[in-house]
């Protein structure tokens, strides 16, 4: 390369409506799905509000206090698909209860 001849730089992103990405997501899992959020902005953004809200305390990691970081994480999304007027179209929810739960869960006190 000639010295001081300057190359536009690609980022490799392929602009795409938000609905494809969407579409695309919906054939993953939420982890598979989540992963896709580093290809770009807009992917990130497609994943934060995709109409195909799956929660799943499966996904969490740490085992202490699992019902309740799960119950807090259902409520603020829950909360923000709420607040943002954001359209849900598949939703589904995996909670495992223990002996020592007591109650109804609250989502959306």
């Amino acid at each position: 390369m000639e010295k001081g001849k300057k190359t536009k730089a690609i980022d490799g992103e392929i602009p795409l409506p938000e609905s494809i990405i969407q579409h695309i997501q919906s054939f993953l899992n939420r982890k598979q799905a989540a992963q896709t959020t580093i290809l770009s902005k807009s992917w990130r953004n497609a994943w934060s509000t995709s109409p195909n809200l799956d929660l799943d305390q499966r996904n969490i990691h740490n085992r202490g206090q699992i019902a309740n970081a799960f119950s807090e994480f259902a409520n603020k999304t829950m909360q923000r698909y709420l607040e943002s007027n954001l359209k849900i179209e598949k939703f589904s929810l995996w909670m495992h209860s223990t002996k020592g739960d007591r109650g109804p869960l609250s989502l959306m006190n």
